[in-house]
C-alpha cells in the first residue's frame, strides 16, 4: 500500500494469471499511484519453467506477502480472496487512513537495529543458498536484505498501530521478523520451487554482473551514473555498464519509465 493516503483514491486489484506479465504491469501502476493501491494475485504458472522463476526473488521483495499455495489450497488456511475483496469497502479504507495518522517510531537503540539488519541479511543468505544459489550472490543478498528490512519496519509499524502503541519496541520488531522468516520459509520449502530452482536458476545466475544489476534495478529506479556508484566494483567503467544496460533493455529485462532511468521488469 502507499505510504500517503488520499481519500477517494483507493484501489484494490485481484486477479489470476499464468506468468508475471500482468503482475509486473500492476506493480508499475502501484509505484505511480498516489493513494492506497493493493494487489492480490494468484500465479498459476504454465509453459517454460524459467518463466516462473526468472523474477521470483525480485518479486519476493516487491510484494509484502508471497504464499506458495494453489488457490484451492488457501481454504485450508481460512483464506477466501473473494470474500476479502467484498469486505474492502470505503469504511475499511477510512479505518486505514485513520490508523496511518499514528506513526510509531522505533525504539531500542542502534545496537538492536544493527542486529536486526544482520539477521535479515543472514536470512537472505539462507534463502539464496536454499534455492541453490551460492555463486556471485553477495551483492544481491545485500540489496534484497535492505529492502526486506524496510518492509519489516513497515510491518512492525502496522503491528504497533493495530495494538495502539506509540512506539515500536523489540517485541514488535521480533514479531515482524518472525513473519518475514515464515514467509521466506514458505517460499523456499515449496517442493515445486525447490525442484525448479535447483535446475533452472543456477544457470541464470552465473554472471555477477547480471545478479548485481538485477538486484539494484529490481528495488530502485536508477540512471546509469547512480547505478554505477552501486556496482562500480563489478564493472570496469561506466561505459561498460552503459553497454550492458543497453543490452538488457534490448532483451526486455529492463524498461525505461523515465528518460535514461531504468527499472527491472
Amino acid at each position: 500500500m502507499s505510504e500517503k493516503p488520499f481519500i477517494g483514491k483507493n484501489y484494490f486489484s485481484a486477479f489470476s494469471t499464468y506468468d508475471y506479465t500482468k503482475l509486473n504491469y500492476e506493480l508499475v501502476k502501484r509505484d505511480m499511484f498516489k493513494g492506497e493501491y493493493s494487489i492480490a494475485c494468484s500465479l498459476t504458472p504454465r509453459g517454460e519453467k524459467s518463466d516462473l522463476l526468472r523474477d521470483i526473488l525480485s518479486k519476493f521483495v516487491k510484494t509484502e506477502i508471497t504464499q506458495p499455495f494453489n488457490t484451492d489450497e488457501l481454504k485450508w488456511y481460512d483464506i477466501d480472496l473473494k470474500r476479502t475483496q467484498r469486505n474492502i469497502t470505503e469504511d475499511l479504507w477510512l479505518q486505514i487512513v485513520n490508523q496511518r495518522q499514528l506513526s510509531p517510531i522505533v525504539v531500542g537503540g542502534n545496537q538492536n537495529i544493527s542486529k536486526l539488519r544482520e539477521s535479515v541479511l543472514t536470512e537472505w543468505k539462507i534463502i539464496l543458498e536454499s534455492l541453490g544459489l551460492k555463486k556471485n550472490v553477495e551483492h544481491e543478498a545485500k540489496v534484497y536484505s535492505q529492502v526486506s528490512f524496510n518492509n519489516l519496519i513497515k510491518v512492525a509499524q502496522s503491528i504497533a498501530r493495530d495494538e495502539q502503541l506509540p512506539q515500536i519496541n523489540n517485541e514488535v520488531l521480533n514479531k515482524s521478523f518472525k513473519l518475514f522468516v515464515q514467509n521466506s520459509e514458505g517460499l523456499i520449502n515449496n517442493p515445486q520451487i525447490q525442484h525448479y530452482a535447483k535446475t533452472i536458476i543456477p544457470e541464470m545466475y552465473e554472471s555477477e554482473k547480471f545478479n548485481s544489476v538485477r538486484a539494484e534495478l529490481s528495488v530502485n529506479l536508477l540512471d546509469v551514473q547512480s547505478l554505477f556508484e552501486n556496482v562500480k566494483g563489478i564493472f570496469n567503467d561506466i561505459y561498460e555498464l552503459q553497454e550492458y544496460v543497453d543490452k538488457l533493455l534490448r532483451e526486455g529485462y529492463i524498461f525505461e519509465p523515465a528518460r535514461e532511468f531504468y527499472k527491472w521488469v
